[in-house]
């Protein structure tokens, strides 16, 4: 399913295409965990490092929806809905974003009408994630959510090389926890399972998906 939506070709063009367009905003840097302010009629570009989306209980309990690393956009909401999200847009990591005003972007538009193609895909793609989430966390068991959410993230990010199929970004457990709704030490331990039947490698935060058939098989939902 996920080989089907995550397109890698068509991925690097439109991140090109993001990147090009970013080099005319303001470019503003975030630390890691601080909060990113999300203003109406502005539109955000990842140059750098990583961001996430989530949600946050009244107790502080956190819920990652999704990231977004280099080349990838968000606040379209925002901007084209003028809404506000309940969502919390925040720095997973050291990041650099290039924040884009209404008028520099309805210029870009009419220059380069297939923007708009790409943000409408952007928008497509982070709904079939929320899906795909919300699917993942009704149906799956431990094990199960853990492998859709390696098997996701290995078609979203794409191997670094045809011999070494390595998710491309650097995730730790907790942040995996966070996605997933359960302890870190349920994913420690779904994850030493996995490697055991040498489905993956752990190399620190580093995973190298060995057997992709293999943990699609503890998926119980497709």
């Amino acid at each position: 399913m996920y080989k089907a939506f995550f397109d890698m070709d068509r991925d690097r063009i439109m991140k090109k295409a993001f990147l090009d367009i970013s080099k005319q905003g303001i470019i503003k840097k975030y630390p890691k965990n601080s909060i990113i302010e999300i203003q109406d009629k502005k539109f955000y570009i990842v140059t750098k490092g990583r961001i996430c989306y989530s949600f946050y209980s009244i107790e502080g309990g956190e819920k990652i929806f999704y990231f977004i690393s280099g080349g990838g956009v968000f606040g379209e909401l925002e901007y084209f809905e003028e809404c506000r999200s309940e969502l919390v847009v925040k720095a997973a990591k050291d990041s650099e974003i290039s924040i884009l005003d209404e008028e520099q972007l309805e210029q870009i538009f009419l220059e380069n009408p297939e923007i708009y193609r790409y943000i409408i895909y952007n928008l497509i793609r982070k709904l079939r994630i929320l899906m795909s989430v919300m699917v993942n966390m009704a149906f799956g068991d431990s094990n199960g959510k853990v492998a859709d959410t390696l098997i996701r993230w290995f078609y979203q990010e794409g191997p670094i090389d045809d011999q070494d199929v390595r998710i491309r970004k650097r995730f730790t457990h907790e942040e995996i926890s966070k996605i997933l709704g359960c302890s870190r030490a349920t994913v420690t331990k779904a994850l030493n399972q996995f490697q055991d039947k040498d489905l993956i490698k752990v190399n620190g935060d580093q995973i190298t998906i060995k057997d992709i058939e293999g943990l699609s098989e503890y998926i119980t939902w497709k």
